[in-house]
């Protein structure tokens, strides 16, 4: 079991969270307890993380010299714990990009926006996606999502199966991996609501493929004190400067 606690004030500075040497230590340790645990065929993982971190940490997971099973553990009364074999996509059977290029009105910069729309509150951010988009300097955005009702119901909470978070966590790759394809020497700003074990998975899906998903890359981290995204750092080739956007609750899409 790995614990780790962290303290986000005073490790802002600059617009960003810098948790690129806790997420570091903490994949070390991660990679040495897989290699110095007694190995009867399954390693269970079950990430209580934020999403950023939980995608940063999947990808030091050792490079399928194990069989990983990843498990969702319950976050609501009456719910069961789900379990899924960490998939393994190769580059060339990624399927084409399926989520469509929407274009920002009045755009005040040239970033490439997606926002992740797996999990409760997603609709929140939603229905002012270009809004908030705006407010982050993008001009052309992505929708990554699996159902409507997701999007667009107040307060829905979707409870998914273990072969359903599987299938997610293959949907979240491939489509970031297209995105990045896409848009290579772009600023890719990712605003995110997903299971924890489909980041951890598609985090240590991306770092099979050649391409660098982290360059460039702004995760924004949901802070409900202050009602802000800020990037979130867990990655050394992510930027060291950045930027908050206020999250938009009311008035007009």
């Amino acid at each position: 079991m790995l614990h780790r606690w962290l303290d986000f004030e005073t490790s802002t500075a600059n617009d960003v969270i810098d948790l690129e040497a806790d997420c570091r230590e903490a994949g070390a340790q991660l990679q040495l307890l897989v290699n110095t645990t007694p190995d009867d065929g399954k390693h269970s993982v079950a990430p209580v993380m934020l999403w950023p971190i939980a995608m940063a940490v999947g990808g030091y997971l050792p490079a399928r010299t194990h069989d990983f099973r990843m498990v969702e553990l319950p976050t609501q009364p009456g719910e069961k714990e789900q379990q899924f074999e960490l998939p393994l996509l190769l580059e060339k059977d990624l399927p084409k990009l399926a989520a469509r290029a929407e274009r920002i009105e009045d755009a005040t910069g040239e970033r490439i926006g997606v926002h992740i729309g797996l999990a409760k509150f997603s609709d929140q951010f939603y229905k002012h996606r270009f809004r908030h988009f705006r407010a982050a300097g993008v001009r052309t955005c992505y929708t990554v999502s699996d159902s409507e009702d997701i999007l667009i119901s107040e307060n829905h909470k979707p409870v998914f199966t273990g072969e359903e978070l599987k299938r997610l966590s293959r949907l979240v790759t491939a489509e970031l991996f297209r995105i990045k394809e896409n848009h290579p020497d772009d600023e890719l700003v990712v605003f995110a609501n997903m299971p924890k074990t489909v980041a951890f998975a598609a985090g240590w899906q991306l770092m099979q493929y050649r391409r660098s998903f982290y360059r460039n890359t702004y995760l924004m981290h949901y802070d409900s004190g202050t009602e802000t995204y800020i990037p979130m750092r867990v990655r050394s080739s992510q930027p060291t400067t950045g930027f908050t956007v206020r999250q938009i609750r009311g008035g007009a899409a």
